[in-house]
């Protein structure tokens, strides 16, 4: 549909402020509404019992509140497609139920939180067209569910962390479209698991291409 808020679609309070009496609430789906206003720092008293929130598609503005992480039983959380700006609260971390996490095509800066690293039952990771910037933490090794990684069209730089080879799930690997440096590690090109496809065009790469790369049988697109 396509819905309006309060004060010229610029507030978002009363609509959350009113969910906080749904104790049950498990779900919210408002995808491409053309919402707009800013997540307060509330929504963090909205009910333990969400699992999901779908908010991608809309004009939500500002940052991520810092106190999200409230929502300790949260699994899916998608605001991508917004105009939200600042950085990515490092204490996502203690949603320790995160299956799914989709922040792409916002306005999102500063780095990658190491601590990221430490979700168990991350699956999927989109944080691809933002502008984030330092070097991609080596510490996704540790995400042993983890099957998609986009983190395309952002100014990443650095190294290629060698120890995304140890993602054995990984699916998907796209880290084009940023300022990445150096070779191509032995150990990422020899993830064999890798099923759809590999992208590491449009960085400062350099020197030769690793022998793993022949390896990769499964893959789709390289």
């Amino acid at each position: 549909n396509n819905l309006f808020i309060h004060d010229g679609n610029t507030n978002l309070d009363p609509f959350f402020r009113s969910l906080r009496n749904c104790t049950h609430l498990q779900e919210l789906e408002f995808a491409g509404n053309g919402l707009g206003g800013k997540l307060q720092s509330f929504i963090s008293e909205l009910s333990r019992s969400f699992r999901q929130i779908h908010l991608e598609d809309n004009a939500i503005l500002g940052s991520i509140p810092p106190n999200i992480p409230g929502l300790i039983n949260l699994t899916y959380l998608n605001l991508s497609n917004n105009l939200i700006n600042g950085f990515i609260p490092p204490d996502l971390s203690l949603m320790q139920r995160l299956e799914q996490v989709y922040l792409s095509n916002n306005l999102l800066s500063g780095g990658i939180p190491r601590s990221i690293g430490e979700l168990p039952h991350l699956g999927l990771l989109y944080l691809s067209g933002n502008r984030l910037a330092s070097a991609i933490p080596d510490t996704f090794s540790n995400l042993t569910q983890l099957r998609r990684l986009m983190l395309h069209h952002n100014r990443l730089a650095g190294a290629i962390p060698p120890s995304l080879g140890e993602c054995d799930n990984l699916e998907i690997l796209d880290l084009s479209y940023n300022g990445l440096q150096g070779e191509i590690p032995s150990h990422v090109a020899a993830m064999s698991n890798l099923k759809l496809y590999l992208n590491l065009s449009n960085n400062h790469l350099e020197g030769s291409l690793p022998l793993g790369l022949s390896k990769m049988d499964m893959i789709l697109a390289l």
